[in-house]
């Protein structure tokens, strides 16, 4: 009998150790979820917060493209009077390019007697360094004073086709920014298939083809529509 009491001493001493360990473990496990807890939260947060923050870079992202958008507009209103002489020999205009261009335009496009006094406003070479021999020149930059005048003498450049002075082809275009420039570029492909097809087109500023089908005029965005309205 002794014995057995000193065993039941013996379970009941072990069992409040037991009782104490798993209290112990159950105010660890509390702690620990407590910390659990915090850490979710503080990732949440941070979740929040990397949300946030990629809304706001979404945000000035697009403000920048606008803001690019808005500045390449500006740039190319300003340029809405010049035309791009290209492959006129370097320093052909000497002292004076206004009189050179005002002297040899009427005969370069052909210009009607009755309307040959071309009035400039501005003229240069794109900006660059001095060429050396044998490179190719740089464009020749026009600003005219009237906007109708500009657009008459592109449209003259255009129906001669070809221009030749003094033994170079001199091309002529609207004066664009790099970026407009590139974006109409796209179009290149598009606008072979179409002439090789005799089908009537033309490109508007800033970016608009414009196609006659079936005597129905269509206009265009970008080259990806006009290859699926060929394809219909």
């Amino acid at each position: 009998l002794k014995t057995i009491n000193q065993m039941l001493q013996n379970l009941y001493s072990a069992m409040e150790t037991l009782t104490t360990i798993v209290s112990k473990i159950k105010e660890g496990n509390t702690h620990l979820q407590t910390r659990v807890q915090s850490v979710e939260q503080r990732v949440s947060d941070i979740k929040d917060a990397h949300l946030t923050t990629d809304s706001i870079i979404s945000d000035l992202k697009k403000q920048v493209e606008q803001l690019k958008t808005c500045l390449d507009d500006q740039e190319n209103r300003s340029r809405h009077n010049n035309l791009r002489f290209l492959r006129f020999p370097e320093d052909v205009e000497q002292e004076s390019p206004s009189k050179f261009l005002q002297n040899i335009l009427p005969e370069l496009l052909k210009v009607p007697a009755e309307m040959r006094e071309i009035e400039i406003e501005r003229d240069n070479h794109s900006p660059g360094l001095k060429l050396a021999p044998g490179q190719r020149p740089r464009p020749f930059v026009v600003r005219f004073l009237r906007f109708l005048v500009k657009e008459w003498l592109l449209s003259l450049a255009r129906n001669a086709g070809k221009v030749e002075w003094q033994g170079n082809h001199i091309q002529v275009f609207p004066d664009l920014s790099k970026d407009l420039q590139d974006r109409r570029h796209q179009f290149l492909q598009v606008k072979i298939k179409l002439h090789d097809q005799g089908i009537r087109y033309g490109l508007y500023y800033p970016v608009v083809l414009r196609v006659t089908i079936d005597q129905k005029q269509r206009s265009f965005t970008s080259p990806e529509a006009v290859e699926e309205c060929l394809t219909e």
